[in-house]
């Protein structure tokens, strides 16, 4: 994978899209989220990007905790498919599910509705029940963080039950530092 972007041909086949697109998703099912991000890279740099491509490497930017890239990425996939007039809905499940993550649920909501617009059958009812009730879970619960953890506790209960848990996970994680190694 070194280098694969020195070697990429600046209009790259068909051919070479499929290989690479094989290669892509072999390395997220085996959850190789640094070599996705390094293969994908000058696929998602072209204009307009290789939509499959694109989509992968926005997981793999979203497991590496770079939401905001993926999410910028997957904006501009859409707004180029909207241009050609053919938005695939798979772009825009998966921009959904990173504005949900982020807690954006009303326009995460909206693009699921959207993509399902453009699918023969719905399969999304049950998905949109999910971020709904997400919403209003988010709504009636607040996060208290300590150094390793976010503790999310409903509003009813207060902020003390959860630093006292979270004093106890710390604890513990720090206890259990002594046989498994932790990466900071």
């Amino acid at each position: 994978l070194k280098g694969a972007a020195l070697l990429l041909p600046s209009n790259p086949s068909k051919r070479v899209v499929r290989e690479a697109e094989l290669a892509g998703s072999a390395l997220a099912r085996q959850n190789r989220w640094r070599d996705l991000e390094e293969l994908t890279a000058p696929f998602a740099a072209a204009n307009p990007p290789a939509v499959l491509l694109a989509r992968l490497r926005a997981l793999a930017l979203s497991r590496l905790e770079r939401a905001a890239e993926a999410r910028e990425l997957l904006v501009r996939v859409a707004t180029a498919e909207l241009a050609r007039r053919a938005p695939a809905s798979g772009t825009l499940y998966d921009l959904a599910e990173l504005l949900a993550k982020a807690g954006d649920f009303d326009r995460a909501m909206q693009l699921v509705r959207k993509a399902d617009a453009r699918r023969h059958r719905s399969r999304s009812e049950l998905r949109l029940r999910q971020l709904a009730l997400d919403q209003l879970l988010a709504k009636s619960f607040r996060s208290f963080r300590s150094q390793h953890f976010d503790i999310r506790y409903p509003i009813t209960t207060g902020e003390k039950y959860a630093r006292q848990i979270a004093t106890v996970l710390e604890r513990e994680r720090q206890r259990e530092a002594q046989w498994v190694p932790l990466g900071e």
